[in-house]
């Protein structure tokens, strides 16, 4: 008897919250030992029914989580005149993600680059109308925007160290000119990967297969419990030889290494890179060195360089090929300016260039670019 109450003790506790799970035990002694049993018994009952009601995390959880910390971004850009002599107004639409209660917004640069205006549209509908704080161009393709506080709800990070290979994510993006966000799902194609893009090699990039189109640039990736593991900022599609067609490749930037950089732009409006003056280079293989008659076929040729930068008061000139900084060779690998991104402003580094067939070597110190 006493089992059976016992048994149907426990089972109220659980309240049917775990099927076909049966429980009993025999309890020797009188009603004031049983009660003490329950008792005994009651926190790993609670536990148990906890574990029960918990939702296994689903795209369709993960994106409500993560949607009120995500908005659009649409820029009006100048102006231009089409083939017919008519002026042709522009505008481009993005997406971005709150950093803070402030009005700090992420998003990417390449998006806001020629703006003349910049408007941010919230989960609400309500627009603001936004400024730039701060990018870290050419080195990631990321900018802080800044918009009136109030309202807002910060989006939810994670760690993009966590991902594995296979994991389902998802993507919530502005595509195709729309001023709202869309969700699309996806796996982790890669985790951590590179991608060339206009003469430097990003790197800290997450591949995946989740759709990523025109609009969806400053993003967000997020995995199944609704935090923000990335920030989607291009996609790849291409024919390969054999005319192969290439799809499903998009990237995203890890939030583990573009956020420290997204924080500091908001508190300081840049983020610390070193520079040697504005430099414009042309990385050197065998074709592009035969073209210009050089004997040498990896490093950075310099087109152009500013009057007053570190390299030019160094006594270094357009023509030179930069091959080495630091100790660090420059090629098709490890260009020019993935090696300047490993430098400490204003800590002097021994630089070997290249003219008229001879080596040369000279201390340079790069200096602090503030934007």
């Amino acid at each position: 008897m006493r089992a059976i109450l016992l048994t149907a003790a426990i089972a109220s506790l659980v309240s049917g919250a775990i099927s076909g799970f049966v429980v009993a035990f025999v309890v020797d002694g009188d009603d004031g030992e049983l009660a003490a049993r329950i008792d005994e018994l009651a926190p790993q009952v609670a536990d148990l029914r906890a574990a029960a009601e918990v939702d296994e995390p689903t795209v369709t959880s993960a994106a409500q989580r993560a949607l009120p910390g995500i908005v659009a971004v649409r820029v009006e850009l100048a102006t231009q005149i089409n083939g017919n002599g008519q002026r042709v107004e522009r505008s481009a639409v993005a997406t971005g993600l709150v950093l803070d209660e402030a009005g700090f917004i992420i998003t990417n640069e390449h998006v806001i680059t020629e703006a003349l205006s910049i408007t941010v549209r919230l989960q609400s509908g309500e627009e603001r109308s936004a400024e730039l704080v701060g990018h870290d161009q050419p080195f990631n393709d990321l900018a802080v925007l800044r918009i009136e506080p109030g309202g807002l709800t910060p989006a939810t990070f994670g760690s993009s160290a966590d991902l594995v290979q296979g994991q389902p994510v998802v993507a919530v993006g502005s595509p195709l000119g729309s001023r709202r966000v869309t969700v699309t799902a996806g796996v982790v194609s890669h985790p951590d990967t590179s991608f060339p893009r206009d003469g430097y090699i990003q790197e800290h990039l997450i591949q995946t297969d989740a759709p990523i189109n025109e609009g969806s640039s400053g993003g967000a990736l997020i995995n199944l419990d609704g935090e923000i593991v990335g920030i989607t900022t291009t996609v790849v599609r291409w024919t390969s030889d054999g005319d192969v067609i290439i799809e499903g490749v998009g990237f995203a930037l890890q939030t583990d290494a573009v956020l420290p950089i997204a924080r500091t732009i908001m508190e300081d409006g840049f983020f610390p890179r070193p520079t040697f003056g504005e430099v414009d280079v042309r990385s050197l293989d065998k074709f592009t060195a035969e073209q210009i008659g050089l004997s040498i076929n990896r490093g950075a040729f310099l087109l152009e360089i500013t009057r007053g930068g570190s390299f030019a008061l160094a006594g270094l000139r357009p023509g030179d090929v930069v091959r080495s900084i630091d100790g660090i060779t420059i090629d098709l690998e490890t260009p020019y300016l993935n090696v300047l991104a490993r430098l400490t402003p204003l800590v002097a580094v021994e630089v070997i260039y290249h003219r008229e067939g001879e080596d040369f070597s000279v201390d340079v110190a790069p200096e602090l670019r503030l934007q």
